[in-house]
C-alpha cells in the first residue's frame, strides 16, 4: 500500500493536481498515510519524489501521527526543505502550536548549523499559522 500512496503523490505535475491527489489518498487508513506521507514530506526535494505533494496531502488529510512530537521535530531537523510549510502546519494540528514552541525552546541550545536554521524556520511557520 505504501507504494500505492507514493505512486499517487508522484503522479502530480501542477498545483491543479492537488485536489485529485488528496481525493485518491482519502481511501487509505490513517497510519498508512502518516507512515508514508510524513517521511516523504521531510526528505530533500528532487524530481519525481513528490515531496511537496506529500506535505500538502499530509496537511489536508491530517492523519493521526504515529510518532511523538520529539521524534517529529528530530526528523525535521535532518533534511526537511524549509520552504515546505505544510509539514509544520500539520504538526501544529497534531501536537498544538504551544507544545511545539516549548519543545523548540527546550532543544534550541543543543543544536548547530542547519539544525538551528530549520528549528527557527519551524518557529517562523508556527507564527504564520495562527
Amino acid at each position: 500500500m505504501t507504494n500505492q500512496v507514493l505512486e499517487i503523490v508522484r503522479s502530480g505535475n501542477t498545483l491543479r493536481d492537488l485536489p485529485s491527489i488528496v481525493e485518491k489518498l482519502s481511501v487509505f487508513n490513517e497510519s498508512e498515510l502518516f507512515d508514508t506521507l510524513f517521511p516523504n514530506s521531510i526528505r530533500r526535494q528532487s524530481p519525481g519524489k513528490g515531496v511537496a505533494f506529500s506535505a500538502y496531502a499530509l496537511n489536508e488529510l491530517n492523519p493521526k501521527a504515529t510518532i511523538s512530537l520529539e521524534e517529529a521535530i528530530d526528523s525535521l531537523l535532518l533534511e526537511w526543505d524549509i520552504s515546505i510549510e505544510e509539514v509544520v502546519f500539520y504538526l501544529s494540528k497534531q501536537f498544538g502550536k504551544e507544545n511545539i514552541e516549548l519543545k523548540a525552546k527546550e532543544i534550541k541550545g543543543s543544536l548547530t548549523g542547519e539544525e538551528i536554521v530549520r528549528l527557527e524556520t519551524i518557529e517562523y511557520w508556527l507564527g504564520i499559522n495562527t
